[in-house]
């Protein structure tokens, strides 16, 4: 097979920050314009509030179907979501929804040390061409304190225990590097950090904070490494327009069920 094959599936993560009208000109054109580039089968936006939510659907509705509701529950539309867009007539939705990374998943609630609710979305969805299913989750861990952000990893870990059986894709702000604890516990439940296991790989940090230099990586695109095969994985550092659609960099895998193989 080569990578021109039609199991070859992308997935992209996606910080969007809330703040539309940040930086001069228009940034919500920027941003679209890099996912028309990328096009990916299913990719996860963090920081997505429902005017950033209006925008994705009424550019890429025709193309896209999104999931998630905003971290502050359906009653606050306008709140920031952790979306799902998943490509129409690639997939059937099997299972999807929200959850509050807390003790009561089910409410909206956050954790004591978390500035604000936090959540993960999630889709099961299953390949229109083969019928192969797919966990595609994701998140946007607390960005204030690590107490937090172990807390609702926790919390994310036991809900993906439930489906290990199926190749899981893991995007996210996890507002945290490498070495940390929760990136840790997060790899200890058997999810791996694509960019370390890619056929290819162009790296670099993720959170520029709009200036090309420095910053830190804290978004990712985890896998379970076993099911998963990764071709290729992408940091996303381009302006475009002359500025950068984000504080943060997009991130894009290119990957296939190994079962395809």
């Amino acid at each position: 097979m080569t990578l021109t094959d039609n199991k070859w599936l992308q997935a992209m993560t996606f910080n969007l920050l809330y703040d539309i009208g940040r930086r001069a000109g228009d940034r919500a054109a920027r941003v679209c314009t890099v996912i028309e580039q990328v096009m990916p089968d299913t990719f996860g936006v963090q920081e997505a509030t429902g005017a950033w939510m209006r925008i994705l659907t009424e550019r890429f509705g025709d193309l896209y179907e999104s999931i998630g509701v905003s971290r502050d529950g359906t009653d606050h539309p306008e709140g920031e979501y952790s979306a799902i867009f998943y490509r129409r007539g690639m997939f059937r939705e099997i299972e999807s929804g929200t959850k509050w990374l807390s003790d009561t998943p089910d409410a909206v609630s956050k954790v004591e040390e978390s500035s604000h609710p936090r959540i993960l979305t999630y889709a099961l969805l299953e390949r229109c061409s083969d019928g192969r299913q797919i966990l595609y989750v994701n998140t946007h861990l607390e960005h204030t304190t690590e107490v937090a952000r172990v807390k609702q990893t926790a919390y994310l870990l036991a809900f993906l225990s439930a489906y290990t059986d199926v190749p899981i894709v893991l995007t996210g702000d996890f507002n945290e590097v490498c070495e940390k604890d929760s990136i840790c516990m997060v790899e200890n439940f058997g999810l791996t950090d694509s960019s370390t296991i890619a056929d290819q790989a162009y790296r670099r940090t993720t959170f520029s904070g709009f200036c090309p230099d420095g910053g830190v990586t804290i978004d990712y695109v985890f896998v379970n490494e076993d099911r998963i095969e990764i071709a290729d994985y992408r940091v996303i550092d381009e302006m475009v327009d002359g500025d950068y659609p984000s504080d943060h960099f997009p991130v894009v895998v290119r990957y296939r069920i190994k079962d395809d193989l």
